[in-house]
């Protein structure tokens, strides 16, 4: 008795088998399909969530938690291992159904999943929502941005800056310790077009609840860049629960990448707020 044996029979006997869908859609996306009946076939099916029954084959009638069920393939299992793997190209026009494994021994189906499923991202705003707003005005110093911290854990896919930069210019995001202002990870640089517009800064990072942070987003055109901004903020808020004792930063420098150089330390509670976001992941 091999411990794959086990394994697989184990899975089965927990409530049946399994499927896992990895990759981008559209392109090749992997099943793989664990707890079948050793040397099984297996019928890939697709539709939408719901419940409907097979209407042929060996597993006529079962139920499904498809709707407008169809099949896709028939597998077997040459091996005999109780997994398969597959790896299909999936064109765009299936991305988003729903899709569900069925061996054909037991009857016993997986989970579903979702062809091409995607993060769902929900915009923080991290600009106070009080003081005066101020337009026009060149960053002067390079690196603005906020301290916080993260009442719970949670990923970003990236920040966005609102700012008019021209064509040779860019906004890159970065994260660092606070206070001791090691950088943890630094983001994509986004280059303007000459319009006031929000330049998005990629990153993906995760804020460990109870830690404080910097965020910042540096700019090569301190100078040459407009933008506008909330004047004499009340800073120690918080926002959507996610985080609190927001407080405006910025670099005391124009030339270099703060806060890396001599000026590290910089401007806590600068009166200059910018309209700034953290892309979150739910």
């Amino acid at each position: 008795m091999t411990a794959l044996w086990m394994l697989t029979t184990l899975t089965a006997l927990a409530g049946g088998p399994m499927l896992d869908v990895t990759g981008s859609c559209p392109g090749p996306i992997t099943f793989d399909v664990m707890g079948l009946t050793p040397g099984t076939r297996i019928a890939v099916l697709a539709g939408a969530p719901g419940s409907d029954t097979l209407p042929g084959g060996p597993c006529a009638d079962t139920r499904t938690d498809l709707s407008s069920v169809r099949l896709l393939s028939t597998v077997p299992d040459w091996d005999r291992d109780g997994q398969i793997s597959l790896a299909p190209s999936v064109p765009g026009g299936a991305c988003g159904r729903t899709v569900q494994v069925i061996d054909l021994t037991t009857c016993l189906l997986t989970n579903t999943e979702v062809l091409g499923a995607v993060d769902v991202e929900v915009d923080l705003d991290l600009t106070p929502g009080d003081g005066g707003v101020v337009a026009g005005d060149d960053p002067y110093w390079a690196d603005k941005g906020y301290v916080f911290t993260a009442d719970t854990t949670f990923d970003i896919a990236g920040g966005s800056w609102q700012i008019n930069m021209p064509a040779d210019g860019f906004v890159r995001m970065s994260v660092y310790e606070w206070p001791e202002l090691g950088l943890i990870a630094r983001g994509t640089a986004t280059y303007g077009s000459g319009a006031e517009e929000w330049l998005r800064s990629d990153l993906d990072f995760t804020f460990v609840g109870g830690e404080e942070y910097l965020v910042t987003f540096y700019t090569n055109r301190a100078s040459s860049s407009v933008f506008t901004r909330k004047d004499s903020p009340s800073f120690g808020y918080a926002v959507d629960g996610r985080v609190s004792g927001v407080t405006g930063w910025s670099s005391y420098n124009s030339g270099d990448e703060a806060p890396e150089g001599t000026d590290a330390d910089g401007y806590l509670g600068n009166t200059w707020a910018p309209y700034q976001l953290l892309h979150v992941v739910e």
